[in-house]
């Protein structure tokens, strides 16, 4: 007689990664419109791209069934990291502006006070 046959249970899919990456990108977006923050929005956006492609290659292995989501995510994720690049590059130049700016204005006239 033969053995009976068990069934294995499917593995779980695994979209958390590809999530995270939805999630960041817009979150560093947001962050690097502004030029002052444009330093988390990089920080987010490295991580958001991390996850991205640590998800694309769950997706290749099978493990996750989110290939719109992640795609996206990776997409957001580094429009993210760019504008942070971007807003870190423009806050920079607008500080050698302001410091070149102070360094060229003239120095006021010496005021000699009579002696009494």
């Amino acid at each position: 007689m033969p053995a009976p046959m068990v069934a294995t249970p499917a593995r779980e899919a695994r979209n958390g990664l590809g999530l995270a990456a939805v999630v960041l990108g817009p979150i560093a977006i947001l962050f690097g419109l502004i030029p002052l923050t444009g330093f988390v929005a990089i920080i987010l956006g490295i991580v958001g791209l991390a996850l991205g492609l640590a998800g694309v290659g769950r997706l290749r292995k099978g493990r996750a069934t989110n290939k719109i989501g992640t795609t996206i995510g990776v997409a957001l994720s580094a429009i993210g990291l760019a504008m942070g690049i971007y807003g870190m590059v423009v806050l920079f130049q607008a500080t050698n502006q302001l410091v070149d700016d102070l360094n060229s204005i003239p120095a006021p006239p010496s005021v000699s006070v009579p002696a009494t």
